[in-house]
Order: structure tokens, then C-alpha cells, then sequence
């Protein structure tokens, strides 16, 4: 966040966040359990790391179409805007920032 994702207008404190992202998704190996790896044969290991990665890539995929995104920017309303306003003593409104890019007329 730099100076310029901050603006105010009057009573009203403006906050231009970045999107929510996930950063981390991964599955915890000393809770998972390997049934059966008969049809491994000769590299055991790498199967099972193989799994773990489509594992880990599944989560975040499902964590985004079950909505963990929109959900995050409830939440900044929900908990961030009231603290801030607290904090500020005025009104806040979060904004995100636009999406893409703009090419130079140039």
C-alpha cells in the first residue's frame, strides 16, 4: 500500500486495496494418509508427490469457485472498515483497485 491508495473527500476516508489472492494452499502431509500405492511401480515417492501437488491445486481451486475471494472482501468490510474508522475518526469507504492495463497512446 503506497500514498497514493489513500484519498479523502471531506468526512471521508478512501482506501484503495488490492484484490484478495490466495497465498498458500497446501495439504498437510503429516495428516494425509497413502492407502494404497500398488500400482506405483517403480518410483513410490514421486507418485505420491505428484498426488499431493494435484491435492494442493484442487484446494485452491475449489477455495475460488466455493466464492473464498468475494467472501474476503466482506470480510475487510466486516472487520477492516470499522477499525480504520475508529482509528480515523471519519467515514471509510474501501475501494479496490481497477483491473488491466493501459496502453500508452504513444
Amino acid at each position: 500500500m503506497t500514498v497514493t491508495d489513500l484519498g479523502e473527500m471531506g468526512d471521508t476516508l478512501i482506501v484503495r486495496l488490492p484484490d484478495p489472492e490466495i497465498c498458500l494452499a497446501r495439504v498437510d502431509h503429516s495428516k494425509s494418509k497413502v492407502y494404497n500405492t500398488e500400482f506405483a511401480f517403480n518410483d513410490e515417492a514421486l507418485l505420491i508427490d505428484q498426488a499431493f501437488k494435484k491435492a494442493e491445486e484442487q484446494v485452491q481451486t475449489s477455495a475460488i469457485q466455493q466464492g473464498i475471494l468475494e467472501q474476503t472482501k466482506l470480510n475487510a468490510t466486516k472487520i477492516l472498515r470499522p477499525m480504520l474508522e475508529k482509528v480515523s475518526g471519519k467515514k471509510v469507504l474501501l475501494r479496490y483497485r481497477m483491473k488491466g492495463q493501459i496502453d500508452d497512446p504513444r
